[in-house]
């Protein structure tokens, strides 16, 4: 239910992703008002790479050497959390 954008997302700390059911800034409301997960949603200072991949929005992770893999698992568990409630 989720399109993530990029060639290889292994590579990069920067995880740009739509819902094919829920608009990029309702993900990213309720990823921090359910989980205080922090993300952006929006054109992210790129409207024109936004645009590029066909969107109007996207949902950005931007991740950094003090996340761990546990708080990773948490979001994904959120995402899927998401998923379950809109169907």
């Amino acid at each position: 239910g989720y399109h993530v954008f990029g060639q290889d997302t292994k590579a990069s700390p920067i995880l740009s992703f739509v819902s094919d059911k829920d608009s990029p800034e309702a993900v990213a409301d309720y990823l921090w008002l359910s989980h205080k997960i922090n993300c952006r949603s929006g054109l992210l200072c790129s409207p024109m790479g936004v645009h590029a991949l066909g969107q109007d929005s996207v949902v950005r992770f931007s991740f950094g050497f003090y996340n761990t893999v546990e708080e990773v698992d948490i979001a994904v568990d959120a995402l899927r959390r998401l998923r379950k409630e809109k169907l």
